[in-house]
C-alpha cells in the first residue's frame, strides 16, 4: 500500500518516479482510480447503494 508516502523498494529505481498516489484495494487488488468509476457506475445502475465518489479526490481514494 502506498499510503505511507514512501516508494517501495521494487519501485525506487524507476525513472521519474517521485511519488505514488494510487494504491490497489480489496481482494483482487484493483487500483483505486479504476475501482471508483466502476463502483460509481454500479451505484448509478442501482446495483449498489452508496455515495458517488471522485477518483481524483485523495480523501475518496483513501475511503475506497
Amino acid at each position: 500500500m502506498y499510503r505511507t508516502g514512501k516508494i517501495p523498494d521494487w519501485d525506487k529505481d524507476l525513472p521519474g518516479v517521485t511519488e505514488l498516489v494510487d494504491s490497489s484495494t480489496g481482494v483482487v487488488k484493483v487500483p483505486e482510480r479504476t475501482c471508483i468509476p466502476s463502483r460509481n457506475n454500479s451505484i448509478r445502475a442501482e446495483l449498489l447503494e452508496g455515495d458517488i465518489l471522485d477518483a481524483t479526490s485523495e480523501s475518496d481514494r483513501w475511503a475506497m
